[in-house]
């Protein structure tokens, strides 16, 4: 992702389910290599506008609840998929007034 440096506030053990973690201006890029779980919470992201996945319009379910931001990793028949390896979530945040 062109443009982005890490996200100093990331999750310092998502590194062990192996989802990662870059940013640029109001934006956060969540890159998953753990696509075995349905759904992923990340602790302390609670001012978010919107989630979308990079490479395709597919709707993403999210929610903000419990301190958290759960975002679920949508599914794709097999081959329809728009990436191979690790999905790329966009998570827009609200800019401070």
């Amino acid at each position: 992702i062109y443009g982005t440096t890490c996200w100093s506030a990331a999750p310092k053990d998502f590194v062990k389910r192996r989802i990662y973690f870059t940013r640029k201006a109001d934006a956060v890029y969540m890159i998953v290599f753990a696509t075995d779980r349905p759904t992923v919470a990340v602790p302390g992201l609670t001012d978010v506008k919107g989630v979308s996945m990079l490479g395709t319009d597919a709707k993403v379910s999210w929610k903000t609840a419990d301190g958290a931001l759960k975002v679920e990793i949508p599914r794709f028949a097999p081959g329809a998929s728009p990436v191979e390896f690790a999905p790329v979530f966009k998570i827009v945040r609200q800019r401070e007034k």
